[in-house]
């Protein structure tokens, strides 16, 4: 198997991994196929990002700025 058709494999796994669970996360389903992912994240991991699920989450900044004046 050549380099380009491991890549096929391993993008067309990750493809079908989303389409069959469109409702889980990044992780969720790097955990449903930890091979396929850490396949691509150590040879494809451009195509990764751009090929996996947005995050879920929004962060927010609670901190206390103790110097801001009332």
């Amino acid at each position: 198997m050549t380099a380009a058709d491991k890549t096929d494999y391993y993008r067309q796994e990750w493809l079908k991994l989303m389409n069959h669970y469109h409702d889980k996360s990044k992780t969720e389903l790097r955990r449903l196929n930890k091979a396929v992912y850490a396949w691509l994240y150590r040879n494809d991991k451009e195509w990764l990002q751009l090929n996996s699920p947005e995050p879920r989450y929004t962060y927010k900044n609670t901190r206390v700025d103790w110097g801001q004046k009332v």
